[in-house]
């Protein structure tokens, strides 16, 4: 994860609070960049297999014309290790996508796009 940048943040939305050291799921604005910057989702329930509406941008975050994703490592609490996906959507949307279901901790890193690519 990056930690300097030429652009300050210049405003930052929570939408996950912080966990055991983690910075939860964070929004950062920084010149035309939107930023989510890596880090964990403590003891979060996928609920089920499939795909699963994380939390949604809120206002005055630019949503992206297209979809932007990264990978992550899920650890679930028996031990299985999956890669999932996560996105932010065309609706603004965060998703996470994995194959497997229930609480376990998503480990994600750096999600970017950039206000020219935004509807």
């Amino acid at each position: 994860m990056a930690t300097n940048s030429k652009y300050e943040v210049e405003k930052t939305w929570q939408l996950i609070e912080a966990s055991d050291g983690f910075k939860g799921l964070r929004i950062e604005k920084r010149g035309g960049m939107y930023r989510i910057p890596g880090s964990c989702l403590i003891n979060f329930d996928m609920q089920k297999i499939g795909a699963r509406i994380v939390a949604s941008l809120p206002p005055g975050v630019s949503i992206p014309r297209e979809g932007v994703a990264t990978t992550g490592l899920a650890i679930f609490k028996n031990g299985v290790r999956h890669v999932y996906q996560m996105l932010v959507n065309y609706l603004g949307q965060i998703v996470i996508m994995t194959n497997s279901g229930g609480i376990a901790n998503f480990y994600f890193s750096d999600l970017i796009w950039f206000e020219d690519e935004c509807k």
